[in-house]
This record gives C-alpha cells, structure tokens and sequence, in this order.
C-alpha cells in the first residue's frame, strides 16, 4: 500500500512541475470585459518558451464544464498564437476564454479566464483600421503588393487566413510583396500586427485562377 501512495504522490509532483515547466500565455486579443466587433473574433496570445502547441478553448460556460458543441471552441493543438474560427459564435452572448501553452505530451497551466461579448443581433461592425494602407491589384492571381502611407512596415506582420478560417500565409513585411501563386482561389482576410500584437488593420482580397 505504502508503495503505490509513492507511485502516486510521485506522479502528481511530476504532472505538477511539467505543467509549471511551460509559461501561462498571455492573453492578447479579445480584450478582457470587451464588446467585440465580429461574430468572428480573432484570438491572439504570447507566444511561449519550448511550446510546441497551443490549447484554446472559449465556450459561454464560465466553468468550461459543459461546452456547447454547436456554438463553443476547443482547439488542443493549434500551432500558432493567432486563430480566427472557422464559424461564426452567437450574437449577443458573452463568452469566456483561456489558453495554455503544450508540447506533445505535457500541458502547463491554463491562462486567467477573460471574457468578451458579440455583436448584438448577428450585425458585425466593420472594424476600424488604425493604419491606412493599400493592398493591389485586388483581385489578384501572382501577387500583392502592400503599401503603408506614414507608417514603416519593419515591425508589422501579415497574417492571412482563406475562408475556411486556415492561416495559409504569415510574414514580417519587409519588402511589401507577397507572392500568392501557390494560393487556391477564392476570398483571403489580411490581418495586419504589430509587435506588441495589436491588431492595426484588416483587408479582403480575392484570388482568382
């Protein structure tokens, strides 16, 4: 008996200090206690010291015991700190997030839970850039040229997204090109950050083959 509560009180402190091995992510993006300008918030964190996986998980449950599968998100191995979801969470409702850093087959520890409402009535506001810049040709087949008017795009990264909600592209804009030859065709959200993860700006595109 005294042997198995050593088995067992030494697998607990080894979960313990695996878990406590990986940083807590920061949450960036909803802002805690925000209304939300979509349907379909992006979500962006810290990224995390020998992480080589990202948990996310928002759901209406402040417990996150009963998750609504229809309406709820719980992404176990994302592999990047940014996610836009594939569908769209209900309008007016208030949803709690949190996120933690993974590697193959250890966890750390949950971040804070934070909390965010959407839009009222399924209405999405158009987000606001907060820089002016300018993607062409659009449509456009070889590539996309982005221009920033009074802003140096050294620090800014370009994330882009298809429409399925799959990151398919992300870059620091160094020279202003992206080449989209390998791109599928179809509708691309552009989602422009800065080095402090803020969200700056946010452009559609359309491929065309």
């Amino acid at each position: 008996m005294s042997f198995l509560l050593f088995l067992l009180i030494f697998f607990l402190h080894s979960s313990l200090l695996h878990s406590q091995y990986l940083a807590t992510p920061l949450q960036i993006v909803p802002l805690h206690k925000s209304d939300v300008d979509s349907l379909r918030p992006i979500f962006v964190w810290t990224s995390v010291e020998d992480a080589k996986y990202y948990g996310l998980q928002v759901t209406t449950d402040v417990t996150f015991l009963t998750p609504n599968a229809t309406s709820d998100l719980d992404r176990g191995f994302l592999t990047d700190t940014i996610h836009l979801p594939e569908r769209n969470f209900l309008p007016d409702t208030v949803y709690f997030w949190r996120v933690r850093a993974r590697t193959l087959d250890t966890s750390g520890l949950w971040s804070p839970i934070r909390y965010f409402r959407t839009p009222k009535n399924g209405t999405i506001a158009e987000f606001r850039n907060s820089v002016d810049v300018e993607v062409f040709p659009n449509p456009a087949s070889e590539v996309l040229n982005i221009k920033f008017k009074n802003e140096n795009s050294n620090n800014i990264n370009v994330y882009i997204f298809d429409n399925t909600s799959t990151l398919v592209y992300k870059s620091c804009l160094l020279d202003g090109v992206i080449d989209c030859r390998n791109f599928f065709a179809g509708v691309y959200t552009l989602f422009f950050i800065d080095s402090k993860k803020r969200i700056l700006a946010i452009e559609k595109v359309v491929i065309n083959r």
